[in-house]
Order: C-alpha cells, then sequence, then structure tokens
C-alpha cells in the first residue's frame, strides 16, 4: 500500500535562469527548442529538511556566510492543477534519462518516467509537446513527483493523505489484527520480557572466513515490558500464520522474524481479535531452539553463535511482568557462548 500524500503548499526553490537548446542528436546546429528556462526544485512547505536540501541543490552554502552569496529565490504557491509540455532529455549517470517539462512561467522540472507513460497512453501530447489534463505535485514516501490528476496514482496518494489523518488506536489488545497509516498489518502478542544476546565479530570477515570465525565477543541484555507483535502480510489470516509459525515446519525458521519486540506501535485501524493459543510462548520458545538446531547443523565457529544469539531474544520469552532471565531450554546453549560474554 502507498505512503504519500498530496501536500497543500509547494515552495519553488530557483536556480539560475539559462536559456536551454534542445538539438537533434544526429543534426548538430539544428535547434528544436532555444528558450529561457528556470530550473526549480520544487519542496513540500512542511517538510522544512527538504528545503535545506533544495537550497544546497541551487548553490547555497548554510556553511559560508550570508553576505558572501544569495539567497536562492523562493516562490511559495498553493499545490493547485498547472499544465505542462515536454521540453527536452537529459542523459544522467549510468545511462540513465530523464525527460524535463516546463510550465507557461518557464519553471523546468523533471517528469517521472512513470507518470509521462500514464500520460502517453492515457491522456496524449498535442504538437508542441503540451500534455493533455493537469497535474499537481505528489508525495511518494520522502520524494516529490508531478502525478497528473484523475490517474490511479493521484487517487491512491489522496487516500494515503486520508489515512494520515485517522486518529491513532490508543489501546491494544491481545489477539488484536491492527493497520498503520502504511497499510502493515500486525497481531499483538502483548508485552513481554526477554533475553538477548549479541555478538561482535571485532572485524568483518569475508565469507570463507565466517564459517569458522570466532566473535571477539558476547553481550547480554535483559528487556522488560516490551510490545510482542506478528507482522502479518495482507493476505494473512492472522490465526492461521500465527499457529503455522508456532507448528515450525522445517526450514521454515525464517517466518520467525516476522516477531518483532518494540517499546510502542502506532496503528490507526483494529481490523478483528483472535483468540490466542495460551501455550503460545512456550511454542514459541521451543520453535526458536528448533531453528537453532536446523541453522546451526553441520557448522561450527560465527554460524553457530550467529543463530544462537539471533533467536535468543525469542529463546527466552516470558509474560511480562515477569522479570528477564535466561529459560532453562537455552542454559545449555548459554555455555557455548561463555568465553565470549563481556
Amino acid at each position: 500500500m502507498i505512503q504519500g500524500n498530496i501536500p497543500e503548499r509547494l515552495i519553488y526553490v530557483l536556480n539560475v535562469a539559462r536559456t536551454i537548446n534542445v538539438e537533434w542528436e544526429d543534426l548538430e546546429g539544428i535547434a528544436v527548442m532555444n528558450e529561457v528556462i528556470f530550473p526549480c526544485f520544487p519542496v513540500d512547505k512542511a517538510s522544512p529538511e527538504s528545503l535545506e536540501t533544495a537550497l544546497g541543490w541551487a548553490g547555497y552554502n548554510k556553511d559560508l556566510p550570508q553576505s558572501s552569496q544569495n539567497l536562492p529565490k523562493q516562490i511559495e504557491r498553493a499545490n493547485d492543477p498547472f499544465q505542462i509540455r515536454i521540453a527536452g532529455l537529459e542523459a544522467r549517470g549510468r545511462g540513465g534519462r530523464a525527460y524535463k517539462v516546463m510550465t507557461e512561467e518557464g519553471y523546468w522540472f523533471d517528469l517521472r518516467e512513470d507518470v509521462l507513460l500514464d500520460a502517453l497512453i492515457l491522456s496524449g501530447i498535442e504538437k508542441g509537446g503540451k500534455i493533455n489534463g493537469s497535474f499537481v505535485w505528489g508525495k511518494v514516501g520522502s520524494q516529490i513527483k508531478l502525478v497528473r490528476v484523475g490517474s490511479a496514482l493521484h487517487s491512491a496518494l489522496i487516500e494515503a493523505g486520508k489515512r494520515r489523518t485517522i486518529a491513532k488506536v490508543k489501546h491494544l489488545s491481545p489477539g488484536g489484527i491492527y493497520r498503520n497509516v502504511k497499510g502493515e498489518r500486525f497481531l499483538v502478542i502483548g508485552r513481554v520480557s526477554t533475553v538477548e544476546f549479541t555478538y561482535d565479530m571485532g572485524f568483518t570477515p569475508k565469507l570463507w572466513e565466517k564459517l569458522h570465525a570466532i566473535p571477539a565477543s558476547v553481550c547480554r541484555k535483559d528487556y522488560s515490558n516490551q510490545l510482542l507483535v506478528l507482522q502479518l502480510q495482507q493476505s494473512d489470516k492472522g490465526l492461521e500464520r500465527l499457529n503455522g509459525i508456532l507448528d515450525f515446519e522445517k526450514s521454515k525458521s525464517f517466518y520467525l522474524s516476522y516477531f518483532k519486540r518494540q517499546n510502542t506501535l502506532s496503528v490507526v485501524e483494529c481490523e478483528d481479535i483472535v483468540q490466542l493459543p495460551i501455550d503460545l510462548l512456550p511454542r514459541l520458545r521451543e520453535a526458536a531452539l528448533r531453528a537453532i538446531a536446523e541453522l546451526s547443523e553441520g557448522h561450527s565457529g560465527e554460524i553457530v553463535v550467529d543463530r544462537i544469539c539471533y533467536e535468543s531474544g525469542l529463546a527466552n520469552l516470558v509474560a511480562y511482568p515477569e522479570e528477564p532471565s535466561v529459560s532453562a531450554e537455552f542454559s545449555p546453549l548459554v555455555e557455548l557462548l561463555t568465553p565470549y560474554l563481556k
């Protein structure tokens, strides 16, 4: 699910005006276009850090005295629809290319290829390069790009913007399946405590070294009152996914990485509440121990330590407010780590 919005107001940071001369690639000296343009960097007004980036793009150095340089011109405007025409194509590094468009005022921008293709197929282009339809600025993730009004991307960004304004769910219930503003889904397990081990190689080994390398040190850290969640895929049914992981089929250990421990969870919607298994934590500890055994089989050195440490947080889970401690089943593995403990 796309993350972004249609900003309400923009700031155009203008670079120095220049004359653009577009010529045939194989017919030197025969111009297709010769006009004065104003290269622009569009910035969401609600994103001050992006304004700093834009000023740097325009040649302004914040570390130099203001008296020694001119502040690039900035124009604030509402994000109202406007029309554009294709006016150039720039070669970029590593074989990349960027289509260039300009407005009636002479502002010069990039047009992403996916937006251009949408316009070519669904709205068309007139003689002279004018694209039928109108455009606004959309924010996709952290990037600003031109978006055709009425396109699928435009509609998706409007819906994404609405999700940003939805009130957050304040109380999380164990067994609740929740969705955040990005559309990501989580099954809340509850509050837990655990002991986790991490290791430091002291250097970055090459692959052949890693197979038998010994870690320089291993550290133990206790965690208390953390929120345990299971991240779900869009098609997952929460309880089915949970039981599938707990049953632990061989070679499915990577699913354990979908369990996340964190202090908080910001969500905007509760889809459902399911009944969690009473023996959930013991089964999860057992699944983690099986993963360690399976992935350590036939290995030694760093590989074994890596698996023990990686799954240690799950292998030692207890329900909060119980204090974090090493589980009885995990204790024999600690003996393998003891020589390297700080």
